[in-house]
Parts: structure tokens; sequence; C-alpha cells
């Protein structure tokens, strides 16, 4: 092959491993497939990454917290 060759074919190939062929920890599953199903997913139902799970729990002690008597007038 020329080198214009090998890019064209490495491409093809790059191509169908990434992104055609079923992956064994998407639950054998094309990536297009597998992100397809997780868009209709509840967007509750994810676990976010520690940082995140730090400010959502500091935002529910926030909320928890008794609220004051607002004053009658």
């Amino acid at each position: 092959y020329t080198l214009s060759e090998s890019r064209v074919v490495f491409e093809d190939w790059r191509s169908y491993y990434n992104d055609e062929r079923p992956h064994r920890s998407l639950g054998l599953q094309t990536p297009a497939k597998f992100a397809l199903s997780q868009s209709f997913e509840d967007p509750n139902s994810g676990r976010p990454t520690a940082s995140l799970r730090r400010s959502l729990q500091e935002k529910q002690k926030e909320t928890d917290k008794p609220k004051a008597p607002e004053a009658v007038s």
C-alpha cells in the first residue's frame, strides 16, 4: 500500500472498530445503539461523579433545613 492508501484502509478499520462493531463493555451493542438507549433513560438514574455528588449533597442539606416562620402583618 502507498501512504495515502494506508490512510484510507486504516480509517475504514478505525471507523468499524470504534463505531460499528458491538462492544462487550456496552453489553454487545454498537456505540450508536448504546447512545440511543441512554438518551431515553430517566436523567436522574445516573450516578454523578464524586465532585458533583458533594455539591448535590450540600444543596440537598440546604433545602432540607426547616424554614423560619414568616412574620404575618
